[in-house]
């Protein structure tokens, strides 16, 4: 796992397949409010959310060898 030093930017390795890391991710946000908004890649998607510390998430989940690398960028707020 890797962590920018403002923390806008999240970056980890895993087991499963993007497909299935994504849906999971995908599934989480959703259900803590946030609306996805569709980039026509696969495996990547933005999220908004109004209020709170993050207002705007980028997830993008690729395969690599049997696993997947995900990375999540997110605009915090400055209020």
């Amino acid at each position: 796992m890797r962590v920018s030093g403002g923390g806008g930017v999240v970056g980890f390795s895993c087991a499963h397949s993007a497909e299935s890391e994504f849906s999971q991710i995908e599934g989480e946000l959703t259900r803590k409010g946030w609306v996805e908004s569709e980039t026509g890649i696969e495996g990547c998607s933005v999220f908004v959310k109004e209020g709170g510390v993050c207002l705007w998430a980028m997830v993008s989940c690729v395969p690599v060898g049997e696993g997947a690398s995900v990375v999540v960028q997110c605009v915090i707020s400055e209020d």
